[in-house]
């Protein structure tokens, strides 16, 4: 389940430039602008001192309302990993059930850096579908992620159509990406590894990652996940 429904979404930050502009002496005097906060000037140095000009109270609550939304697109990675009751309620239904099984129901609750990390490789990988569109920027994007030897038969023209045998291995090699990736002997991943496994299989990876993983043990943890993985079978 790690590899079907991949996709790589690069998650975009969204920069939102405040700026308002105060005429009023009175006001000025007061309190700095808007524009003078976002760059650091106080705002008598805007000052019209000539005229008087009543500021409407709608562009401080068009400002709150900005800067209230500064936050990540919904459904970017960054947003699922908000603090928030909505932001995990939606991680733990749109993840696969080994890993929404180890977040933490409570959003006051911080995700594990290991977990973090497994979390946007997967999303970063989830809906593999977006890759296998023909379009350009889609077929190039997964000529880029796959070994030279197979984005080599993959045209390049995303007009011509993938081969389905050529097809049926992405999809593998994707899903065999996630359990390689578990199986490295980093403590991360070794952690993540232990916990995504069923307790009598658990149980036998050692949690030193200086200690190798028994190779019955590793085949055991390869049929595992080809079991509870559709795309390796």
């Amino acid at each position: 389940m790690v590899a079907f429904n991949m996709l790589w979404k690069l998650c975009a930050l969204v920069a939102l430039g405040l700026s308002a502009t105060a005429t009023s002496t009175e006001v000025a005097q007061e309190q700095p602008t808007q524009e003078g906060l976002d760059i650091g000037i106080p705002g008598k140095e805007y000052e019209q001192a000539t005229e008087l000009v009543k500021v409407p109270e709608q562009d401080n609550t068009d400002s709150e309302k900005e800067i209230a939304t500064d936050e990540p697109p919904k459904y970017s990675v960054e947003w699922y990993l908000l603090p928030k009751p909505e932001n995990r309620k939606q991680l733990c239904h749109d993840l696969p059930w080994y890993l929404f099984r180890l977040v933490p129901k409570n959003c006051k609750k911080p995700i594990s850096t290991a977990l973090m990390n497994q979390i946007r490789w997967y999303f970063s990988r989830r809906d593999l579908q977006w890759f296998l569109l023909p379009k350009q920027e889609n077929r190039t994007a997964l000529r880029k992620l796959l070994p030279i030897d197979v984005a080599a038969v993959i045209p390049e023209d995303c007009r011509k159509a993938i081969p389905s045998v050529y097809e049926k291995y992405i999809w593998t090699y994707f899903s065999l990406s996630a359990v390689e990736w578990l199986l490295e002997s980093k403590p991360e991943n070794r952690s993540l590894l232990i916990k995504s496994l069923p307790s009598d299989l658990a149980k036998g990876v050692p949690e030193d990652v200086n200690k190798p993983i028994d190779p019955a043990v590793e085949e055991r943890i390869r049929e595992y996940f080809a079991f509870t993985m559709p795309g390796l079978r």
